[in-house]
């Protein structure tokens, strides 16, 4: 998988384990909790959304993890700061006919938002959002990946846990 390690050849193999899937269309709206609660300290995920009535996809890959520091929403000095997780080694993507656009992180210190609305790649680069059924993708944190700034309606997502071995 050179896309994650950023290498022409790569000696580890990988696997991954399914954390949660959302169909948009039943079940109507993604909820941050349910996510949180299934992807929180489990290390490296991908996520990916299909696009309603398309065949697209969109998401992004966190090396890290989703845990979310809650003591920093009650306590106003930790401020925003204590949200974000930086990394050189995120990305997000979009996905059209077998065709995949990878957008490498360019604001390493923004690279993970994580808040209670929901996962975020940078500040908004790349969000779904608590209660909603559709990812929001903006232009800032990361290379651009072929989509124009706006909302994308969703009818499919899912989270993976990454595991890496030789």
């Amino acid at each position: 998988m050179q896309w994650i390690d950023r290498e022409e050849t790569t000696n580890y193999r990988y696997k991954f384990n399914l954390l949660l899937r959302k169909n948009l269309q039943r079940d109507k709206k993604f909820q941050a909790k349910q996510f949180y609660s299934n992807c929180d300290n489990k290390g490296a995920t991908i996520v990916i959304g299909r696009l309603k009535n398309k065949d697209s996809f969109i998401g992004g890959y966190n090396p890290l993890d989703w845990k979310i520091n809650y003591y920093s929403y009650f306590n106003s000095h930790l401020h925003v700061r204590e949200l974000y997780k930086p990394t050189k080694y995120s990305f997000i993507f979009s996905s059209k006919d077998k065709s995949m656009i990878l957008g490498r992180v360019k604001s390493f210190r923004n690279a993970i938002y994580c808040n209670q609305n929901g996962p975020s790649f940078g500040a908004s680069e790349l969000f779904i959002q608590d209660n909603q059924n559709c990812w929001s993708y903006e232009h800032y944190d990361y290379e651009g990946i072929g989509l124009k700034k706006g909302i994308y309606e969703l009818d499919l997502f899912e989270a993976f846990q990454v595991i890496k071995y030789i």
